[in-house]
């Protein structure tokens, strides 16, 4: 989890010494979440039987997304993907 905060805003809330809830809201609503989305690919050359690549591939394809099991509002995250072979 990164938290990214413009300086300015913090010390404005900072001069304004609001109450430790009113600043914990404002961080909470300023969060930002980097999430992998990376895609297993079966064709690599990783020494396992043909069948286990493709049940490993399958198992990770219907897992269920951090976002969704952590219930992060989608217009907060940015998802950062790769295709990896294994």
């Amino acid at each position: 989890m990164v938290r990214i905060l413009r300086v300015d805003l913090v010390e404005e809330l900072c001069r304004e010494s609001l109450p430790l809830e009113a600043l914990t809201a404002f961080l909470d609503r300023c969060q930002i979440y980097y999430v992998d989305s990376s895609r297993l690919l079966p064709t690599g050359p990783a020494p396992m039987m043909r069948w286990r690549k493709r049940l490993f591939s399958f198992m990770a394809r219907n897992a269920n997304a951090a976002t969704d099991f952590f219930s992060i509002p989608p217009n907060r995250v940015v998802e950062l993907g790769a295709r990896i072979e294994f």
